[in-house]
């Protein structure tokens, strides 16, 4: 993995991303999340257009960090906030903003605060398929063997190591690459 020194969450962050396929882009991109987020993702790419942001989106985003000090108060490996995006050193148009990084581990952290649903499932080793597919192209892009995968909650907490799917990966890279070219007219 190259990391690029493009700070997360900022408006070079979000330009950066616009022409470039994340991790947050992959499950739309899959198919997984039907056509109108294939839409949206390509009026951000292509124009800008920000996408609808929901009360759990932003719930999820606003406790990473209490996730991630969780994780790290209960575990021997101490992980960081990746202030820095991720890129695939090949596949140059694939990146990943990491929630938890840790260079000296073959692994990395990612962070969900879905709702007691969810949780659920999550305690039955049912990973949702879009979780699935965002985690595929993190390992795509890190090309790490593994992640764990903290879903959070104050009050519940469940970790999953996820391990990587080759044939999920080939999949992605095509389509991805297909969306790619059509976003930068390289058809």
């Amino acid at each position: 993995m190259i990391l690029v020194n493009v700070n997360q969450n900022t408006s070079e962050w979000s330009d950066f991303r616009r022409n470039h396929i994340g991790a947050s882009d992959c499950a739309a991109i899959m198919g997984v999340l039907g056509p109108s987020a294939i839409k949206k993702i390509w009026d951000y790419k292509m124009f800008g257009k920000e996408g609808y942001v929901t009360d759990a989106m932003r719930r999820g985003s606003e406790m990473e960090k209490e996730a991630l000090a969780w994780y790290n108060s209960h575990s021997d490996n101490n992980f960081l906030v990746c202030s820095q995006v991720g890129r695939h050193k090949t596949h140059l148009w694939q990146i990943a903003s990491l929630d938890g990084y840790a260079p000296e581990v073959d692994w990395h952290l990612e962070i969900k605060c879905p709702g007691e649903k969810v949780m659920k499932e999550l305690s039955e080793n049912k990973i949702p398929k879009y979780w699935s597919w965002q985690i595929q192209h993190q390992l795509s892009v890190t090309n790490g063997k593994k992640a764990l995968l903290l879903a959070y909650s104050p009050s519940n907490q469940c970790l999953l190591w996820v391990d990587r799917d080759e044939a999920m990966i080939a999949q992605l890279i095509e389509r991805e690459e297909v969306f790619y070219k059509k976003m930068t007219f390289q058809v």
